[in-house]
């Protein structure tokens, strides 16, 4: 470090190297040679102008961008070590509010960038690698080279209504050309807990409300002193309804490499989440994927050729989600704790066969949380495209995509009968299944010129169609 007048004073030998460098200018690094003294005027680093920034149907230097763009890279992403690429851009862009709709694993984000557009809806239109899709929360993050989110209606206005909400342009790692052969791999492990669990009163807490209750009523009280003292702890449901030290855990294999005419990139990668509410026997989310991106020059550079697939499969199960007065949790706080978890017999407690006044209508609110929250679900997700890109004069160049995007998802439920309560109980075995299937396929056809006029006039027109198709399908049955 100098001091304030940019003296320094460091001992070294004829031969060696000085590498001086500062925050925002160029490093230089000069050779000792037989000068007592060095002085060196750093020059300001402009090279982040240079950067490229990914738009609507194309790419701009960072420099020359005068929308509202926001850019997050990859790099960003992988080290929040999140379940999915929107949990990761939390805090990342300007303008971009992302909220969970609840705490199980696997569930949907409510994205809203510069608040709310539309009466149908908030969510934002998603694109990856160019094939236009209705969420990204199946991406590994380490797949992902840079996010850019396009957030005022000019930069958005060339994906038309569909992108009132603002679009999210996702480019997935490509290979670099001439750059050797690359092995990657990222692991992550962690564990959730709550940190701060409600209060709940005891059994002998309660049996004293209970008994003031009592009394306030003109009735007698239901326990003696002596009761009371012998009721112990009775039963905490929010440590019953709570796991401690849920898991989550990610592995992610990457390869990587290219000469000058191919390059190519591919990985494999598992996550898996379990819940904090009914452990991962109840609440737990799985995600494997695979992902393969290639291109290939020929005929001197003339025709470009190349695809970029990704493949997830998700297994999923949970609990009920619910409201504010419909969840799991809720009947946890309203439970009695004088309601024991098991009967003598090993069986969830039924209080339809207890005479205490204090358990008439009483369910146990985890035998509830199992028996009407069956509920699993396994999806697979492919997206892709293929694109041909031909450059017949220098600067024009004609390039067409086909992309698919193709989802089928299956989930069922199951009820069992059951009896903890006159008010809950189940007479018949319930079992429903649903099956749905959606595909989407859009072909671009893109003409591109560019023209520079010396040094500081560059000028780009960009002439193109696209077509898109939808096909919905679903079947359910109880």
């Amino acid at each position: 470090m100098s001091d304030f007048d940019g003296k320094y004073k460091i001992e070294a030998k004829t031969g060696d190297v000085l590498a001086i460098s500062f925050v925002g200018f160029k490093t230089q690094n000069i050779t000792v040679g037989a000068q007592k003294t060095v002085n060196v005027v750093l020059n300001p680093e402009t090279a982040e102008l240079k950067e490229i920034v990914v738009i609507g149907y194309g790419s701009q230097k960072k420099a020359m961008v005068t929308n509202a763009v926001s850019q997050v890279s990859g790099e960003s992403l992988v080290k929040t070590n999140t379940t999915n690429a929107l949990q990761a851009l939390q805090g990342q862009a300007a303008g971009l509010q992302i909220t969970s709709t609840s705490g199980q694993p696997g569930e949907s984000l409510n994205v809203v960038i510069r608040g709310v557009g539309s009466t149908a809806g908030s969510n934002p239109l998603y694109v990856v690698d160019g094939v236009l899709t209705g969420d990204i929360s199946y991406l590994n993050n380490a797949d992902i080279e840079s996010i850019s989110v396009l957030k005022d209606a000019a930069s958005a206005a060339i994906y038309g209504s569909q992108a009132s909400n603002g679009v999210v342009l996702v480019t997935t790692k490509k290979g670099k050309r001439g750059a050797p052969g690359q092995i990657t791999f990222d692991q992550y492990y962690g564990v959730q807990s709550v940190a701060r669990k409600v209060d709940l009163l005891d059994a002998k807490e309660y049996a004293t409300i209970l008994n003031e209750a009592a009394v306030n009523s003109g009735k007698n009280p239901y326990f003696t002193n002596d009761q009371i003292a012998a009721l112990g702890s009775g039963t905490n449901w929010m440590e019953k309804m709570l796991t401690e030290n849920a898991a989550t855990k990610n592995f992610a294999f990457g390869a990587s490499g290219g000469s000058e005419t191919s390059v190519y990139s591919t990985s494999l990668s598992y996550l898996g989440q379990e819940g904090v509410v009914g452990g991962k026997d109840l609440s737990n989310y799985q995600r494997y994927n695979f992902r393969f991106n290639s291109e290939h020059k020929l005929y001197k550079d003339v025709v470009t050729l190349g695809e970029n697939i990704s493949f997830a499969h998700v297994d999923k199960n949970g609990i009920g989600v619910g409201n504010q007065y419909n969840n799991s949790l809720r009947s946890a706080f309203q439970a009695t704790p004088l309601l024991p978890m098991y009967d003598a017999n090993g069986n969830y407690f039924d209080t339809t066969k207890s005479t205490e006044p204090w358990l008439t209508g009483v369910s146990n609110p985890y035998a509830m949380m199992v028996y009407n929250n069956q509920n699993e679900s396994d999806s697979q997700k492919l997206l892709g495209n293929v694109y041909l890109q031909i450059e017949p004069i220098k600067n024009l160049t004609f390039k067409t995509t086909l992309g698919l995007d193709y989802n089928v998802n299956e989930g069922h439920s199951y009820s069992p009968i059951y009896s903890l309560s006159i008010y809950a109980n189940n007479a018949f075995d319930r079992v429903n299944q649903n099956m749905n299937k959606s595909r989407s396929i859009n072909w671009d056809n893109l003409l591109t010129y560019k023209f520079n006029a010396g040094e500081n006039h560059h000028f780009e027109a960009l002439a193109g169609s696209s077509y898109i198709t939808y096909n919905v399908t679903s079947i359910e049955a109880d």
